[in-house]
């Protein structure tokens, strides 16, 4: 019983250590790819909506 909660244990531990490395890389990635299309939308509709060409005109 003992070896097997052992194993179980660290069989857990594994895939926890793995799932979270995976996860905040995702994160990571996630955020990087929410400021990528943020900076490419908002140039995008800069050049797009008149109340943008307007903005960056009195800019």
């Amino acid at each position: 019983m003992t070896n097997l909660s052992g194993q179980g244990l660290v069989d857990f531990s594994l895939w926890s250590s793995f799932y979270l490395t995976h996860y905040v890389k995702y994160l990571i990635f996630m955020i990087f790819d929410i400021k990528f299309f943020l900076d490419k939308g908002l140039v995008m509709s800069a050049g797009r909506t008149p109340a943008a060409k307007n903005y960056m005109f009195i800019q």
